[in-house]
């Protein structure tokens, strides 16, 4: 569990907050406005050390640990303001996770130059029938002598429209269970859709791809055939804790914000931080901040330490920090008065997007049947 910050980490950190001030926040609003990732952002990102901090040094990596790079994106995600820009960094980083854990040496010879270059990944979960219920995936494959054809509709794909890379699941033959693959997207019958027009999450491009008889090789298999779950429990896992941590840190942005600008105002005769109704909203802010912040703490550690509770942890901390980001910008909202309720303010749009958080990384219900699933089989245990 984390106790502070080393020295490293620190600096690190630092140093990622103020890049996030200097090449993501200027272009922030116009990428908001016109509905369009932050690139030329991600290519200098992909040009500093960040991506290269878990990777081996074996592997062109820095060989450093999460907590490293958690401190690095923790910093970015203090000082940019644009939220589809960190959820991106959060699913690459849940995608690096995955390929460290599982791929073979031949993917990760593969893929992790691709990544640390700036290749966008995307993992298919969700399709149009079934949502995010993972056992009940319609999307097919078929062992051929050469690999295996894949054939299905992957829906709500972070990138999907743009990602060079994907990881999917699908239903194998008579295999018990379900099955990864990791591949390029350039083969074809793979069809990247149209982005949807979300109502936030703006600059971060969300689309769903098809799948028509796309011949894989046989080195696409990711993980042993019929383990799919816990295949992506290795990439989803991170990213649901981190998913939390950025909740944490967009909200600390409005609290601060909102804080300067009520700081000098005066009502009904005297500062309006004096009013009990302001302390309580800003109080109730700063509650929701530590909770999701240390919540995805502790969550990090029990997954970095292989502990059993760490799937359970890992949904709490998802839906701790994304709900603590829902109220608390409803309520900062509230003190901004006709200032926070319009279309380009930063409170309007944080609003907006942690709306499209709760389904980003699996839904509400989702993470809630995770996390009772995890009770069960404890209480079970303990009953026999």
């Amino acid at each position: 569990m984390i106790q502070g910050w080393t020295t490293e980490q620190a600096k690190r950190k630092a140093y990622f907050a103020q890049w996030a001030k200097e090449h993501i926040a200027p272009g922030y609003a116009n990428h908001y406005a016109s509905r369009k990732f932050n690139e030329s952002a991600w290519a200098a990102l992909c040009q500093t050390e960040f991506w290269r901090i878990p990777i081996p040094t074996d592997q062109d990596g820095l060989g450093r640990t999460w907590w490293d790079f958690t401190a690095a994106l923790e910093g970015l995600a203090t000082g940019g303001p644009d939220v589809g820009f960190l959820l991106t960094c959060v699913a690459q980083a849940g995608f690096l996770s995955g390929l460290l854990q599982t791929g073979t040496p031949v993917q990760q010879q593969l893929f992790i130059p691709k990544l640390l270059s700036g290749t966008l990944s995307a993992i298919g979960i969700a399709e149009p029938q079934s949502g995010t219920d993972v056992p009940g995936t319609q999307t097919k494959a078929s062992a051929t002598p050469d690999g295996y054809t894949l054939n299905g509709h992957k829906w709500h794909l972070a990138h999907g429209n743009t990602a060079g890379l994907l990881l999917t699941v699908a239903k194998l033959d008579d295999t018990v269970g379900l099955t990864c693959f990791l591949t390029n997207t350039d083969l074809s019958g793979v069809s990247p859709g149209t982005p949807f027009q979300t109502l936030g999450l703006r600059t971060l491009p969300i689309a769903s791809v098809g799948l028509e008889e796309v011949q894989l090789s046989a080195d696409a298999l990711f993980g042993e055939p019929g383990q799919g779950l816990p295949v992506l429990g290795s990439a989803v896992g991170l990213a649901r804790v981190y998913y939390g941590l950025v909740c944490a840190c967009i909200l600390e942005q409005a609290l601060r914000q909102t804080w300067s600008f009520l700081e000098p105002r005066i009502s009904f005769g005297k500062p309006i931080l004096k009013h009990q109704h302001v302390q309580q909203k800003l109080t109730e802010v700063q509650i929701g901040i530590d909770q999701a912040r240390w919540s995805a703490y502790g969550a990090l550690h029990a997954l970095l330490s292989n502990q059993p509770e760490a799937i359970r942890l890992g949904s709490q901390a998802k839906w701790t920090g994304t709900q603590a980001l829902i109220a608390g910008t409803q309520h900062l909202m509230s003190l901004l008065s006709s200032h926070g309720y319009q279309e380009d303010h930063w409170v309007a749009h944080w609003s907006q997007d942690a709306l499209g958080i709760l389904s980003v990384g699996g839904t509400e219900e989702t993470h809630r049947i995770n996390i009772f699933n995890q009770m069960n089989r404890i209480f079970k245990s303990s009953n026999r």
